[in-house]
């Protein structure tokens, strides 16, 4: 029997879990998490946890609660160090007190580690206080979704109208329209100021400000999704943020990266901020279904070949799934391409063999080639490299490899595809961009034909190694007869860390303004 932790993961950015509840998920047996427990936490975990998700949508539930209680008193059951891991805190509007009902009927054992809650920090993030002295002394969090659907929150409207502090309302964007009109109608003032913010402490957070009157409009302009919470009061009017002027980098690439790199800028400098304009998710493909059946002879291969942090995640999710005793790893060795895939790779307790000074395809396979003559002319056998990648990968380094008569395994076991976030509009305004991938750059490059947008002259892309930069010179190349130029720099080491130096070391007078 087992201890279930419940742990709010926070309001969305990963680094504002608690260290307390880090500390818990790093040791989970299992992790059973939800849609607003950020993605990036799951890193954290160890290499041989379970993960279980149990996200749900609005309008379309995929897990009941009744079967995640029935999930979580099955794994208490099953194992040691069970992890609940859910956005912002537990016991605001997070069904968290259902789940301990149901392990107390089991008389199953369990701790609380509480969360920050989006109620407070997405608006403080946004620079908008939920309480000011002189404006506003308390402030009342509703839930703007109830089980019992709008009649239970109408019965409210009129003790909220007449409330003097700060009105949050979470989980309530579906039902903003009729939530201002039920609070004006209730003898709230149409002009009292009203703010929505969505994605709140994420790279792509947007905050959308107006009145009760026209907030439900300007959301609907803006193309906001939720999560989102919603403010009305006073204090929404207000905007606590630094004034400087700001250089604002646009991001396309993964929620992890674009994260890593948002907090890596604002900890160099305070008038440095990152907007994601597109974000670029890891998409399985049935390929990855023959990767499960290779693991049961992965022993069969002597290397095992990673170009990106998404093939080492894929890789080790299909050994997880295809329950892969890791001890049959010990006869393969290693190879990554690039700074970040190594550093992915030691996440899961494995240092690379071997890793090319130059984070291209050409130098993997020129330099792993030269190291395979070595070892024929010392006599030791060869053996097939495995190399499970992404569906539109490039191809030299692979033709190379055989060429020089090296057997090479190759799987698509995962694409890469780019929605445009809500700040997507920005893209014309900006005149930094930041590419985490040459995939992205192709999603970027598709949008930008299919939106008619052109960037602005002087426009400055920031590539993380030189694949990346290699395609957006290529772009760029084709855009160029437009008249539409484009700088391209290439991070000299392939990483987050890399980009950051690169961009210190460029240090222009100003870029462009967030809006």
């Amino acid at each position: 029997m087992g201890k279930v932790s419940l742990i709010g993961a926070g309001p969305g950015d990963a680094g504002l879990i608690t260290v307390k509840g880090m500390e818990c998920l790093k040791r989970a047996d299992v992790i059973v998490y939800d849609r607003l427990a950020c993605d990036a936490l799951l890193q954290y975990a160890k290499a041989d946890a379970v993960l279980i998700y149990v996200g749900k949508k609005a309008g379309a539930h995929s897990v009941r609660q009744e079967e995640i209680n029935r999930i979580l008193v099955g794994c208490a059951k099953k194992y040691t160090r069970v992890v609940r891991l859910k956005g912002g805190d537990s016991f605001v509007f997070g069904r968290g007190g259902e789940e301990i009902e149901a392990l107390e009927r089991e008389n199953l054992p369990y701790e609380l580690i509480p969360g920050v809650t989006s109620a407070v920090a997405a608006p403080e993030s946004a620079g908008i206080p939920v309480t000011h002295r002189g404006v506003s002394h308390s402030f009342h969090v509703v839930t703007g979704h109830t089980k019992d659907g709008r009649e239970a929150l109408a019965e409210d409207f009129e003790i909220l109208a007449k409330a003097k502090g700060t009105l949050v309302f979470l989980m309530g964007l579906a039902n903003l329209e009729w939530i201002a009109a039920g609070l004006t109608a209730c003898g709230m003032a149409a002009d009292t100021p009203a703010a929505v913010i969505a994605d709140g402490t994420l790279p792509q957070e947007i905050c959308v400000k107006g009145t009760l009157a026209d907030i439900a409009k300007r959301v609907r302009r803006a193309g906001l999704q939720s999560p989102a919470v919603i403010v009305v009061g006073k204090t929404a009017a207000l905007s606590f943020r630094d004034r400087r002027e700001q250089r604002v980098f646009g991001m396309v690439g993964t929620q992890e990266m674009m994260e890593r790199f948002a907090d890596g800028l604002t900890r160099r400098a305070a008038d440095l901020r990152a907007a994601a304009l597109m974000t670029m998710e890891r998409v399985p493909l049935p390929q990855e279904g023959e990767l499960a059946g290779i693991m049961r002879q992965i022993d069969a291969y002597g290397w095992i070949f990673f170009t990106s942090r998404q093939a080492v995640r894929q890789f080790f999710q299909t050994a997880r799934t295809a329950r892969l005793d890791m001890r049959r790893l010990a006869s393969c060795r290693f190879a990554v391409l690039g700074e970040g895939t190594y550093d992915a790779l030691r996440e899961y307790g494995i240092y690379a063999d071997f890793k090319p000074g130059q984070a291209d395809g050409e130098s993997f396979a020129k330099e792993f080639i030269d190291r395979c003559l070595g070892a024929r002319s010392a006599g030791v056998p060869e053996t097939e490299i495995l190399l499970p990648r992404a569906r539109r990968g490039g191809r030299k380094m692979v033709e190379r490899l055989r060429d020089a008569g090296i057997k090479v395994r190759e799987l698509s076991v995962y694409d890469v595809q780019g929605m445009p976030t809500a700040r997507w509009d920005l893209v014309e305004t900006l005149q930094d961009y930041v590419f985490f991938s040459a995939s992205g750059v192709e999603a970027f490059l598709e949008q930008l034909n299919k939106t008619g947008m052109r960037l602005r002259e002087g426009s400055r892309c920031y590539a993380i190694g030189d694949l990346t930069a290699k395609a957006l010179r290529r772009a760029f190349g084709e855009r160029a007869a437009m008249g539409e130029k484009c700088e391209v720099k290439a991070a000299p080491v392939s990483s987050v860390e890399g980009l950051l130096d690169l961009i210190a070391a460029q240090a222009p007078e100003s870029g462009g303004q967030m809006s």
